[in-house]
């Protein structure tokens, strides 16, 4: 009777660890079609490129952001990078001081990363205007990967077999995410989110063709192009995997079994 007992509260316990864990998930996938009606405040133009698919990876446990984007092929130019601000929400557009605004590009036979505070007012002069104040601001250059920093995993730039172009990176964000910004937002430092996403995410995405690009040491000083798309929008939903207290309700289950098989 006392095993089945201390069994039961066990797997009660469990239970609830399971729960918990898939409510805290600390892996979330997002995936985004232009057919998608998810999401809310949707703006999409293809004139820097037509999008085929996304797909994104953010785990805040590991600190990682995985973007992928594959880009229709069309007779013109082809799509040669991107800018991307991300949060767990809301539209990122004008959230000044509280978001990074990631560079992507392609135009080099490697890409190039680089990462800034987002002024809040347009991706084209972040990199050189680091506030939404009147006058040229000191533009916040928090990483790029033409130095020695080592946060980037994986760069993608590639022409698939039916030529479509896939671009995109895997980085770690823990730089980004601790950065305390040089321009914080109305609410000083505490408005800092970085970049990532839970179960819900707001993305402000542009995309180039004809793109050119200038760099002093680490950073752009130049980034000019011929077309320009973008998508952005709010409250699009993710899809959570289960964290690995999940994982310990599954293994604690076992465990309970193995010592009910020994005690009969």
């Amino acid at each position: 009777m006392k095993n089945r007992m201390m069994t039961t509260t066990m797997l009660a316990l469990l239970a609830a660890a399971t729960t918990t864990g898939a409510a805290k998930a600390s892996l979330y996938q997002w995936d985004w079609t232009p057919a998608s009606t998810d999401g809310s405040n949707l703006g999409y133009n293809s004139y820097g490129g037509d999008i085929n698919f996304i797909h994104g990876e953010f785990d805040s446990s590991a600190q990682t952001l995985k973007w992928v984007v594959n880009y229709k092929n069309e007779s013109h130019l082809d799509p040669e990078g991107f800018t991307l601000a991300l949060n767990n929400g809301p539209n990122p557009k004008g959230h000044s001081g509280e978001l990074a605004l990631i560079y992507f590009d392609a135009t080099r036979s490697s890409p190039v990363i680089t990462a800034y505070g987002y002024n809040g007012q347009n991706s084209t002069s972040t990199y050189y205007d680091g506030a939404e104040r009147n006058g040229v601001q000191t533009p916040d250059m928090i990483m790029s990967s033409r130095s020695a920093g080592g946060f980037v995993n994986d760069m993608i730039d590639r022409r698939e077999s039916d030529n479509s172009i896939t671009l995109g990176f895997e980085i770690s964000t823990a730089e980004i995410n601790s950065h305390a910004p040089m321009h914080p937002g109305p609410g000083g430092l505490a408005d800092w989110f970085g970049t990532g996403f839970d179960d819900h995410l707001g993305i402000w995405m542009h995309s180039f063709r004809g793109l050119d690009t200038n760099y002093s040491g680490d950073f752009l000083t130049q980034w000019s192009f011929k077309k320009e798309g973008w998508l952005d929008g709010s409250d699009f939903t993710t899809t959570p995997e289960p964290g690995t207290i999940a994982l310990l309700g599954i293994g604690g289950w076992a465990l309970i079994r193995r010592r009910n098989a020994r005690a009969a």
